[in-house]
């Protein structure tokens, strides 16, 4: 891990002074060394961290790979920069409804800045976004709701003429399930856990995950291909990978998780995570 700040102290109730006298949230340690004879204490500050944490899902996995998000089929990424709309499939769904009121959309522009904009929602009349420069959608999520506590309708935000949808929050919950991600400018991605499963009413469906990256981490250099890092075939079952080496990917790299099952009739419904940090 990259250290932004060390400071020297002779003794250890020094540095320790120190650590007090920083803000809580800040993981600083001690690290002890020895300097020609003399022990002496390293405080050591790290970059600040962000935690992350992606979950996809698709109900109905075959024969030809998908997309681990909500809505199914290959995610189309906005090609440039623009507005967007945001709608329901319930009536409910709706400032003073009973369902989703009021959603955040976290997205960046195609610089990949982070930014972020509030709507209000209109039921299954779409409601456009003030921003006209998104790029990339990487959270989407109910912000207020009325007595049902979980949106009514499938919400989803979309191109302007109503596809393709670059995002979806399924009906009775909060947040997307779109395994889909972009890392924001100036940051660096560390994944370092992943979770998969899949199944269906009848058992015995194999399904492939795989994690993917438009980087190539042997040229250490973006791509306009999608590259595999980390896969895994499971039938009828959860898995759970803790990496002792956590996958690095730099600012304005495109992530995803895709999905195939071993038959036409698979049917299979498939659920998928990572789990890491931004510095």
């Amino acid at each position: 891990m990259a250290t932004i700040n060390a400071t020297v102290y002779d003794t250890a109730a020094l540095a320790e002074a120190a650590i007090d006298a920083l803000d809580s949230s800040i993981d600083a340690r001690i690290e002890s060394f020895e300097d020609r004879g003399v022990q002496k204490f390293l405080l050591v500050i790290p970059p600040t961290r962000t935690t992350l944490f992606k979950t996809g899902f698709n109900a109905d996995v075959d024969a030809a790979e998908e997309d681990l998000w909500a809505v199914g089929g290959t995610y189309v990424f906005p090609t440039a920069e623009m507005g967007m709309e945001v709608v329901s499939s319930s009536a409910d769904d709706t400032a003073e409804g009973t369902g989703a009121r009021t959603v955040k959309i976290w997205y960046l522009d195609d610089e990949f800045n982070e930014k972020s904009e509030i709507v209000t929602l209109n039921g299954v009349t779409p409601v456009a976004t003030t921003a006209t420069d998104i790029y990339r959608v990487n959270a989407f999520r109910v912000l207020t709701a009325g007595s049902g506590g979980a949106p009514a309708g499938n919400i989803d935000i979309r191109n302007l003429a109503d596809t393709p949808i670059y995002s979806r929050i399924p009906i009775g919950l909060n947040r997307a399930r779109n395994s889909i991600y972009t890392v924001p400018k100036s940051k660096t991605l560390y994944i370092n856990a992943l979770t998969f499963s899949s199944g269906n009413s009848t058992g015995g469906t194999y399904c492939r995950f795989t994690l993917r990256a438009k980087y190539d981490d042997i040229g250490s250099a973006a791509s306009s291909l999608f590259y595999p890092y980390y896969e895994i075939g499971i039938e009828d079952c959860p898995y759970e990978a803790c990496l002792e080496t956590p996958i690095r990917l730099p600012a304005g790299v495109d992530i995803k998780i895709s999905v195939i099952g071993d038959a036409n009739n698979s049917n299979a419904i498939c659920t998928g995570a990572y789990r890491g940090w931004l510095e």
